[in-house]
């Protein structure tokens, strides 16, 4: 969250803009490395595989919280503005990351020492 909100601190005139509609292709980058890492600890911290669809919707639920208060936090930002359509790409990328996290098999970092 602190690099979300450290990105969304810049200036508007200091923001580079390579191609049109550039700040979408930023969001669905920004918001889908955030919906995994969220997603991967939400449901590390509710345990067992049978929380799955839980982990799914607390992830979704914080990614869509996070994406709504950034768009109003960037409307305090000097030539940032705040766009509706980006919320909906943030939750769109959460999203899409909570749907991998469901398909790919994942494992805590650090194993239990009681199976060594």
């Amino acid at each position: 969250m602190g690099v979300i909100f450290t990105f969304s601190s810049i200036h508007g005139s200091s923001v580079p803009t390579f191609f049109p509609n550039v700040d979408k292709l930023e969001h669905l980058l920004e918001y889908s490395l955030f919906g995994l890492l969220a997603g991967r600890a939400i449901r590390f911290t509710l345990g067992p595989t049978k929380r799955r669809l839980a982990a799914a919707l607390a992830t979704m639920a914080m990614g869509a919280l996070v994406g709504g208060l950034d768009e109003l936090y960037q409307r305090n930002v000097p030539g940032r503005s705040s766009d509706v359509r980006d919320w909906i790409v943030d939750v769109g990328a959460v999203a899409i990351a909570v749907l991998a996290t469901q398909l790919l098999h994942t494992r805590p970092i650090i194993r239990n020492r009681s199976r060594s």
